[in-house]
């Protein structure tokens, strides 16, 4: 949609700041297999009209549509975060009891200089909201950073800080937000198959059924390969690495999103963060024994000699899940609700590896240790050391220096994704003796022997601190994206989810010796009963 006045096809206005918001329909080309060119054209005239309507009450233009897309610009940070509310609403209102769209739909944002030129605009801006739309799950809304700020406080909507995230064609990593409607919005849909699909969809549950049937009988295990060669691990899955030969040789299926992993008490324990749920595996039978229902939203776990820990993506409580004794127990680390979203699983750090349970609580910004009354079983905060706070993407979120926790028998050293440091902790004293500077974006760390390993997820490397000095004393790159460390079988072995590997360090040369390729996003690792465990998730 042409911006030029001039009467010139060929000029350009002079770069200005503005606000792009992109809005995609999801399944549409299925949608359009399923029903038809006619059903599909209908549901597109239907896309754009709520759009235009939309779009002009909040102020804005709708530059073009593309079928299921639709490009929109706005003057006004904060009129692209209504428009982008009023969207989904609408999207979504029942007309004539069906909804007005039978698809959901994701929306992603940005907001920066831009040029004007025939029929749309050029600029990082817009490639960046692209971006995010892309990212955006079913009926999500995705803003940059940039938006966040520049739109200020709302009572229309709240915005929960995701992990920021490398996007093709930009160098840095990208910090964006959920914008979170304050009104509570419709259901999303669900379109209906027609009854020939759901026939066909029927016989290939059934033939797939016959065919896991058949392996399990036959204790085959495949697993697919890529046009190279290599094994691709199924997402919502542990991948098993023989350390002996740096080679999978086993996956085992688990939860929606699987992330953190950890063993304890002869079991593997694996939070999915999708469906809020435990899994957890024999490690001798490599079998699914278990499957625990979490209710409220999990960030992060850590499993030890006490339980299950499970902290919440507020950082308020613990979940604590102890097999043992039966029983369930939900601990409160501090009384105030501060923010909520999965892209605060950083803050949300918490360690049961061996003596007390150590947990981040983010306002006040401390590091709790939490007790368990050997004779009732019953948990309660204890010591409380306050570490450095600061405030997320400059608005009002005030957050603790806690990404991730590691003990040892030295100390407790809390890593602070924010700061780019770790803090050492003398549990005794109950105060910080030491602070060491890491890479960019520190988020998991592991300690042993005398060393701290942390994974630099924003530089892909990992430091080494050597707890003696209390110094770096090597610096070495890994994978894209790395997410998590574990140490075992005479190796330190870190999860990398950008590339899909999984690299092994030599602790005696500190170099990387082996890359694994998984195929899908590694996200948790650990080294237990003689394997790597890794839990993938959907690439």
């Amino acid at each position: 949609m042409a911006n030029n006045t001039s009467g010139d096809p060929h000029e350009t206005h002079a770069p200005s700041v503005r606000t792009f918001l992109l809005a995609d329909v999801r399944g549409y080309t299925r949608y359009s297999d399923e029903r038809g060119d006619e059903a599909a054209s209908a549901l597109a005239r239907r896309f754009a009209d709520i759009v235009h309507q939309a779009v002009q009450a909040s102020g804005g233009e709708l530059v073009e549509v593309r079928g299921d897309e639709a490009l929109c610009v706005f003057g006004s940070a904060r009129e692209a975060t209504w428009a982008a509310v009023e969207l989904q609403r609408r999207f979504r209102e029942k007309l004539s009891g069906e909804p007005a769209l039978p698809l959901p739909v994701g929306i992603g944002m940005d907001a920066g200089e831009a040029v004007a030129t025939e029929g749309g605009y050029k600029g990082r801006a817009l490639n960046v909201a692209a971006r995010l739309c892309s990212l955006a799950g079913p009926g999500a809304i995705l803003a940059s950073e940039t938006v966040a700020l520049l739109a200020g406080r709302d009572d229309r909507a709240r915005y929960a800080p995701r992990r920021p995230t490398r996007m093709k064609g930009i160098a840095a990593p990208v910090r964006f937000v959920e914008v979170v409607p304050q009104v509570e919005l419709p259901p999303l849909p669900v379109a209906a198959r027609p009854r020939r699909e759901v026939r066909r969809r029927r016989a290939l549950v059934m033939a797939v059924a016959l065919a896991l049937i058949a392996a399990v009988l036959a204790a085959i295990l495949i697993l697919r390969r890529d046009d190279s060669g290599g094994v691709v691990v199924p997402p919502n899955s542990v991948a098993l690495i023989d350390p002996s030969s740096n080679r999978i040789v086993d996956s085992i299926r688990v939860g929606d999103s699987p992330g953190p992993i950890d063993a304890a008490t002869g079991a593997l324990w694996v939070l999915n963060r999708n469906n809020r749920t435990l899994t957890k595996i024999d490690p001798r039978t490599r079998e699914v024994v278990d499957t625990v229902g979490l209710g409220t939203g999990p960030a992060n776990m850590s499993a030890g000699a006490s339980g299950v820990w499970v902290t919440d993506v507020c950082g308020q409580t613990l979940l604590r899940i102890d097999p043992r004794r039966g029983r369930t127990q939900r601990v409160a680390l501090n009384p105030q609700s501060f923010f909520e979203g999965p892209g605060y699983f950083r803050y949300c750090a918490v360690n049961a590896d061996a003596g007390p349970i150590w947990a981040a609580s983010v306002s006040p910004a401390s590091l709790v240790r939490v007790d368990v009354d050997p004779a009732s079983g019953t948990a309660a905060p204890g010591l409380a050391v306050p570490v450095p706070g600061h405030h997320a993407y400059g608005i009002a979120y005030p957050v603790g220096g806690a990404s991730a926790i590691a003990v040892d028998n030295q100390a407790v050293w809390a890593v602070d994704y924010e700061g780019g440091v770790v803090r050492r902790v003398d549990p005794a004293k109950g105060k910080i003796v030491g602070v060491v500077n890491v890479g960019e974006g520190p988020v998991a760390a592991a300690a042993g022997d005398g060393f701290v390993w942390v994974v630099n997820q924003n530089e892909d490397s990992v430091s080494l601190i050597e707890a003696r000095t209390n110094s770096v004393r090597k610096t070495l790159s890994v994978g894209d994206v790395p997410t998590a460390v574990g140490l075992g079988e005479g190796a330190v072995w870190v999860a990398n989810s950008g590339d899909g590997t999984v690299s092994r360090i030599d602790p005696e040369t500190n170099e990387v010796v082996a890359t694994i390729s998984i195929g899908n996003r590694p996200q948790g690792i650990i080294v237990a009963q003689g394997l790597v465990w890794v839990t993938v998730r959907k690439a």
